[in-house]
């Protein structure tokens, strides 16, 4: 879920965070961000998402360089009229047909799985498979909803309808990603809370709406993790120049570090916001984290979790990032 006590701040440096603190930190996350004043100048090339020690790599066909995603999109119908055949069939790629770890790749302004290469028109799909269940007294779950339309749109929206064991609605929920721009056959992520206890609910039935898209968007970005995420719990205090716990009693929290920037010193924005969230091996949503900081050209961000129920396990998770850049 979106937690209150997510912690984002913001590590605005002369070059990347990690370099500049000694320590491979950088990060974005929910909360309140900081407004850095100033700009990265240099672009490191992105390392492979996941490459870190100690982290799974994201598993996945094709190349790892980062695609642009308008690039890869198969039409639907491909008749007389049309475009050529692809020589692969359409169920290769056809996402849904594997496991969502087993789609997890790198494309301008995302890193995660199940983005679909087809073109389909059939609205906001839910995901049902990345549906992860809180694990709290209230139900709650963390999801991923695709835009399966032929077209960009702004903030998808999710409404559920809780169902009890007598067939009844027991209660409602609703909630809108925190990525305010879903292009065609880009998933999103959404987190969901309710007042329903859990114990009530026997299934649930999805609703989605999304808005008009924004004007004046920017997804030419890259990002790029840090090779270390530090585990929620007794382990050894952090510091750095640029973040310190000691001092600080037992537990620390989970720590998570990003470096985001254009593709080009010629790409100019004027904000940026970053949404991450963590993936399980089955491909359930554990946690999203949001911040939308403002800058030029890029920056480091460093995201806390100190809820042991929501960082539990984050370490060791696929991380998943949407950026949006802002012209204006």
């Amino acid at each position: 879920m979106i937690s209150s006590r997510s912690v984002v701040r913001s590590l605005l440096v002369p070059t990347f965070p990690w370099v500049a603190a000694g320590l491979i930190l950088a990060g974005c996350g929910n909360g309140v961000a900081t407004s850095p004043q100033g700009a990265v100048e240099e672009s490191p090339t992105p390392s492979q998402a996941g490459e870190a020690s100690g982290l799974p790599t994201p598993p996945g066909p094709g190349s790892p360089e980062v695609r642009d995603i308008s690039d890869v999109r198969l039409p639907l119908d491909n008749g007389d009229g049309g475009p050529p055949a692809p020589v692969r069939t359409y169920e290769d790629y056809d996402v849904d047909q594997r496991e969502p770890v087993d789609t997890i790749s790198v494309f301008y302004g995302y890193t995660g799985p199940l983005y679909s290469q087809l073109m389909w028109d059939r609205g906001m799909t839910v995901l049902e498979p990345t549906v992860g269940i809180d694990d709290t007294a209230t139900w709650g779950a963390d999801l991923l909803v695709r835009n399966d339309s032929l077209e960009t749109v702004g903030a998808i929206s999710v409404e559920v309808r809780l169902i009890g064991g007598d067939g009844q609605v027991v209660g409602t929920a609703d909630a809108t990603s925190p990525v305010l721009e879903a292009r065609p056959g880009e998933p999103v992520p959404v987190s969901i809370t309710s007042d329903v206890d859990q114990s009530l609910v026997s299934d649930v039935k999805w609703t989605t709406s999304a808005k008009a898209a924004p004007s004046q968007t920017e997804r030419h970005l890259k990002s790029q993790f840090a090779p270390t995420a530090y585990p929620y719990g007794d382990r050894e205090p952090i510091k750095t120049d640029l973040y310190d716990e000691t001092g600080q009693s037992p537990p620390y929290p989970f720590l998570q570090g990003i470096a985001v920037y254009p593709t080009s010193n010629a790409i100019t924005v004027s904000s940026m916001a970053n949404v991450l969230a963590w993936m399980n091996e089955k491909g359930q949503v554990l946690e999203v984290a949001a911040a939308q900081p403002s800058m030029r050209n890029g920056a480091g961000f460093l995201v806390t979790v100190d809820n042991p129920a929501e960082a539990k396990g984050l370490e060791t998770a696929y991380r998943l990032w949407w950026g949006v850049g802002y012209t204006q």
